[in-house]
């Protein structure tokens, strides 16, 4: 009897990356730091509970520049508790098999855990008729790409490998790949690293090859947003079969929220709670105002009485961004005489001139903001 072929496919997980434009605490971050900790340890655990035979991490495991001797020692620990599954690392531009790489210290490593170096390999699973052929970065820049001439092709055929999956035309310093690079491959199936969102393409071609990026496991930056997860897979007699299995610590979520018809604190704070009901209580949230404020609304004085509130309804992590502008008559500030009118006048002038949406943005903002502080000045002296 064929034993399965299943597999667990992740990649990107950036373990001791810098975490960039955090928003909270020094203590906070190291709570962040173990919380990417924690979403191996399940991805690990889950593998156990399924007995999968095969776990795929497709690079950017760990962050070559600033992984620490207690992460690897923590890493190989956790890979220790599967030792009746075949790991297969496929080293990304973050984590490349180059020299001071914790991947060449061989010794280290559990024997169940292959990592690929810088040329194609091929693994051979007699008993189940499957081949798995992969190959790692040994640099942090590939501009140039090659693809294996399989000596084994066996009845089942996956590729495991981190690259940027782009138009033939458009090129790229990570490994660039193409739909037709895979065309003639045997490959069943294509476990994918460097995209931190998932999404997957299949071809046309006799396997109906199915090129997948897994995505990152735990969301790296606010860019980031929402349910994160890994690829369980599985290959039957029908083809490939994928599913999406959420195993984060927690989501980075952004919302906004527009105050325009706002008077009070309390109808901000109303607009809010409706907003973020729908969100998982333990995210890390960013709320931002925008809109319209009256000008009689006071946000950035009220953001300890929001944040109290809001903790009182579960949400601890919570960030809340001004993103408003004042609601001001501008037309009736142009008519007048001053330095105010010719400021609304200035501004307006580099805002018409630039061609960039988001310049165009950040000048509106500046103009409201400065126009703000302008009439302040102004009613002081009055």
């Amino acid at each position: 009897m064929k034993k399965k072929i299943e597999w667990l496919h992740t990649a990107d997980l950036h373990l001791d990356r810098p975490i960039s434009g955090w928003k909270g605490t020094a203590e906070q971050l190291m709570v962040r730091y173990e919380e990417h900790r924690d979403t191996f340890r399940r991805i690990i655990s889950f593998v156990e509970d399924r007995k999968l035979p095969f776990l795929f991490i497709a690079g950017d495991f760990i962050e070559h520049s600033a992984v620490t001797k207690s992460t690897i020692h923590f890493v190989i620990e956790q890979l220790e508790r599967i030792p009746s599954t075949q790991v297969f690392i496929a080293p990304g531009n973050h984590d490349p098999y180059m020299e001071g790489s914790y991947y060449l210290r061989s010794s280290i490593w559990p024997k169940h855990v292959h990592i690929f170096g810088g040329e194609w390999e091929e693994h051979v699973d007699t008993t189940r008729k499957l081949l798995i052929a992969g190959r790692g970065f040994t640099s942090f820049l590939e501009s140039q790409s090659t693809f294996p001439s399989l000596r084994n092709n066996m009845e089942h055929n996956i590729c495991v490998c981190h690259g940027d999956l782009q138009a033939p035309s458009q090129g790229s310093q990570y490994f660039p790949l193409t739909e037709n690079d895979f065309f003639d491959q045997p490959f069943d199936y294509v476990a994918l690293g460097h995209i931190h969102k998932a999404g997957q393409v299949q071809l046309k071609n006799k396997k109906k090859t199915i090129i997948r990026y897994a995505g990152s496991p735990e969301a790296q930056n606010w860019k980031e947003l929402g349910r994160r997860t890994v690829t369980l897979g599985h290959l039957r007699s029908k083809g490939v079969q994928l599913e999406e299995v959420s195993l984060h610590s927690r989501t980075y979520e952004k919302v906004e929220i527009d105050i325009s018809f706002c008077q009070t604190r309390d109808e901000v704070l109303g607009g809010m709670l409706s907003e973020i009901q729908k969100l998982p209580n333990e995210s890390y949230l960013r709320i931002q105002w925008v809109g319209r404020r009256d000008l009689e609304l006071s946000l950035e004085h009220e953001k300890l009485w929001y944040s109290r509130l809001l903790a009182e309804q579960g949400y601890q992590n919570v960030w809340l961004e001004d993103e408003t502008v004042p609601d001001f008559d501008l037309e009736q500030y142009r008519q007048q005489s001053g330095l105010v009118a010719l400021f609304i006048e200035r501004m307006e002038q580099k805002y018409q001139q630039e061609q960039d949406e988001d310049g165009r943005q950040l000048i509106k903002r500046a103009m409201y903001k400065g126009l703000e502080a302008l009439l302040v000045k102004e009613l002081a002296h009055l």
